[in-house]
């Protein structure tokens, strides 16, 4: 369990074992000796996701998890209003995507503090909604019920080995901030859930879906590695 104490750290404190789901597909080892580099996907590929992929959007919002994420970080609205929060953040979601659909931007991705913020604003939590370390906080304790995740089996194994062989390691993932703390805590030892470099990863090859407001399988994110 990560001993983490930043704002995201609740992706991570409150998982529990996930297996990933069979694939029936047998392996199929080639040497590949002129690899420069090997890009990771997070969600599916390092981690194993209840909902399939990052963000509150697409999952189902029972009213206990949103009610569970205020109590977690000690904000209490009134009960009857709670079920509704989860339908206003997705249609928030929904409609700032929808918006920013062009030839340049196919698959526009949120913000997700931006989009919290923006509901809490909208059912009169102005003051909690202006106090961003408060929403990350929060978006991050919903996620951890919304899309639990757990480290995909070898994947520390996996990423060890590549690193002790020299080969520079990246990421290209739909993502939001606490997917940081997910692939950082891959690599517990370091103490520091923030920083992907003690997992091995080279900054200048990561690529998230949250920092350019654009997703896969859109080519930005490709774009940008290929750079």
């Amino acid at each position: 369990m990560s001993k983490s104490s930043d704002l995201s750290s609740a992706v991570v404190q409150h998982r529990a074992p996930l297996a990933p789901i069979a694939t029936d597909v047998e392996p199929r080892l080639v040497v590949l000796p002129e690899v420069r580099a090997v890009i990771f996907d997070v969600y599916g590929t390092l981690v194993v996701s209840g909902s399939g992929d990052v963000g509150s959007a697409d999952t189902n919002d029972p009213s206990d998890q949103m009610g569970d994420a205020f109590a977690a970080v000690g904000v209490f609205p009134p009960v009857l209003e709670i079920p509704s929060y989860g339908p206003r953040l997705r249609q928030i979601i929904k409609e700032s995507n929808e918006t920013r659909v062009s030839d340049s931007c196919p698959k526009p991705e949120v913000d997700i503090v931006a989009a919290w913020r923006s509901m809490l604003a909208e059912v009169g939590l102005n003051d909690l909604a202006e106090d961003t370390p408060l929403v990350v906080k929060l978006a991050a304790e919903y996620e951890a019920r919304a899309n639990p995740t757990w480290p995909m089996p070898n994947a520390t194994k996996l990423l060890h080995q590549l690193r002790s062989a020299g080969n520079p390691m990246g990421i290209v993932s739909n993502a939001q901030q606490f997917t940081l703390s997910l692939v950082a805590d891959l690599a517990p030892e370091t103490g520091d859930h923030s920083d992907l470099r003690g997992v091995g990863f080279d900054l200048n090859l990561c690529f998230f879906s949250n920092r350019f407001r654009q997703s896969k399988p859109g080519p930005r994110l490709f774009d940008a590695l290929n750079e």
